[in-house]
């Protein structure tokens, strides 16, 4: 890799760029950490050095710069994927482990929904599984049941009860999504019912009615009292 030989100098930063690779630009900057900051052996006359691996062939440096460092976040989900169980794989073969790995996502994706619906004015939406799981999931209740109903009773002195309700009711408060009822995959026979079908548009067109349906007391071989009929020997 080939640097520049010059640095730019912007707002307080030194900026370099070059690379020996064709369509690739790394872009390195030299500043000073920030009043507080924890200095690193790497950190020559107490200067911090960074640098980013981009494509992009167009566009301010401090701007690329910005673009990458608000990539960060994808740190943040990979830190809740290991909270979640992703520390470890647990399981021998590699199929299983896989499996595993999906089960993971899925738990991710079922947190990421539930605090976009049912937190989506509170800062528990940008909770990481760990405090989630501290603060609500491990949440002590117990279930009642009266009167065909489920209710869940939750310790009132509890400093996150009131957030834990709150999860449960907003949810359903939601308006239900358009369901269009599924049209059946297979269609009815319109010959077998009564008063439709080929013979009933024959019987149409010649005068004459068509076959009345059958009877279904007959069918269900029941008398007139309402009472099964029974068979005689």
């Amino acid at each position: 890799m080939t640097c520049a030989n010059e640095l730019v100098r912007q707002g307080g930063r030194w900026w370099g760029n070059g690379s020996s690779l064709p369509g690739i630009r790394v872009i390195a900057c030299k500043e000073r950490p920030h009043p507080g900051a924890q200095l690193r052996i790497t950190d020559v006359d107490g200067n911090r050095i960074t640098a980013f691996v981009t494509n992009t062939a167009r566009g301010q440096l401090a701007n690329l710069e910005l673009r990458h460092r608000r990539r960060a976040r994808c740190e943040d989900c990979i830190r809740g994927a290991k909270d979640t169980g992703l520390t470890n794989l647990p399981l021998h073969d590699f199929a299983q482990n896989q499996l595993w790995c999906q089960i993971v996502a899925l738990a991710l994706d079922l947190i990421a929904w539930s605090q976009l619906l049912a937190l989506p004015d509170h800062p528990a939406r940008r909770w990481e599984p760990k405090r989630l799981r501290h603060r609500l999931f491990w949440l002590a209740g117990r279930l009642a049941h009266h009167a065909r109903t489920t209710v869940l009773h939750l310790a009132a002195h509890h400093p996150w009860a009131g957030l834990a309700l709150q999860s449960i009711t907003t949810p359903r408060a939601l308006p239900a999504p358009d369901n269009p009822r599924p049209q059946t995959s297979h269609p009815v026979n319109q010959e077998n019912q009564p008063g439709r079908g080929p013979s009933a548009h024959l019987a149409r067109q010649r005068g004459t009615p068509p076959r009345p349906p059958p009877d279904r007391a007959a069918q269900l071989n029941i008398n007139k009292s309402g009472r099964p009929a029974r068979d005689h020997i």
